[in-house]
């Protein structure tokens, strides 16, 4: 098995790829990765050991993952008043590839935060669909998979991104150019990208699974109410009342996350970096991306998406 890991391993590392993040990117059976964070990810592909009950919040970057985890954790909470103030979002739906990759216990293996978890687990995991552990798969755990608006994500990643260096240590936090990062996201050359491979790496498996529930943030922006109710129809947690659905909606918009104190002053540990919650929180609007770019730029993300989108037969509820 080490010798197979090393191999692949190997393989990967000639793919490796500078760009605007300050750090390397490994290219590793279509997707990229951090080449430190590459063995550990791989690791957890063969060790992680999932439970049939296991609920997973699923993304690539910046597609809405903070605001799904919390009507989730709002959802499975016996204490639904009381479950976002004390916790910050992404400590109560915790990251698999966080607790394999992540430095901030010297001398513990913390994917044992995970292990010792109750049943049932909220987990959530930025991999595309085929680097999931295959007892994810196999199991027929449920999972939640947002996409979002690729003009919209590309912004929210680029403005994310002085956070994302802190994450890895970079040495490189002088600010990159809009340009240039726009140039490596329409590459592919983004974390678990490419960013149209990753959306579909879902989308395919959701239209003959049940177990999957695709949705996007514009439409659960359109009618965020009805969208709790069909997560929580989806949780098995269909007794919950109208007003308790009212209740989760009301909590976990964007307006109350981001003026909860733990989401304001607090943090949460990423490897040797503590991320401010605040980060995690910019506007949450549909359609800034027009504040940012241009014609060119607009047209150049409609030629990576629409072709790819459509083929698959999905038509996202979004201005391209």
């Amino acid at each position: 098995m080490q010798a197979t890991l090393n191999i692949c391993l190997n393989m990967s590392m000639a793919l490796a790829r500078e760009n605007p993040y300050g750090i390397e990117l490994v290219e590793h059976d279509g997707f990229f990765y951090q080449p430190r964070s590459l063995k550990d990810v791989m690791n957890m592909k063969t060790q992680f050991k999932a439970r049939k009950d296991d609920v997973f919040v699923c993304s690539g970057m910046k597609t809405g993952t903070t605001w799904l985890k919390a009507i989730v954790a709002s959802i499975m909470s016996e204490s639904k008043s009381h479950v976002l103030k004390e916790k910050g979002v992404h400590d109560l739906v915790y990251n698999i590839e966080r607790s394999y990759i992540s430095r901030s216990m010297p001398n513990a293996n913390t994917s044992t935060i995970i292990a010792e978890m109750p049943s049932p687990r909220l987990l959530s995991t930025h991999l595309p669909y085929s680097a999931l552990p295959p007892q994810i798969t196999s199991l027929g755990c449920r999972m939640i998979y947002i996409a979002r608006n690729p003009k919209d994500t590309f912004v929210s990643h680029w403005k994310y991104l002085p956070a994302l260096q802190a994450v890895f240590n970079t040495e490189t936090t002088a600010p990159v150019s809009r340009e240039v990062f726009f140039d490596s996201f329409c590459n592919g050359a983004s974390l678990f990208g490419p960013f149209v491979d990753h959306v579909l790496s879902f989308w395919n498996p959701s239209r003959r699974q049940s177990n999957i529930l695709f949705l996007t943030y514009e439409d659960m922006k359109a009618d965020s109410l009805s969208y709790v109710k069909k997560i929580s129809d989806f949780l098995g947690q269909s007794s919950l009342t109208q007003e308790d659905i009212r209740y989760i909606d009301s909590q976990c918009s964007f307006q109350s996350l981001s003026t909860l104190d733990v989401n304001k002053n607090g943090k949460t540990t990423y490897k040797n970096a503590n991320v401010n919650n605040r980060s995690f929180y910019r506007k949450g609007e549909v359609g800034d991306w027009k504040n940012h770019f241009t014609p060119e730029m607009s047209s150049r993300i409609n030629l990576v998406v629409e072709n790819k989108f459509q083929e698959a037969g999905l038509f996202l509820k979004y201005e391209l």
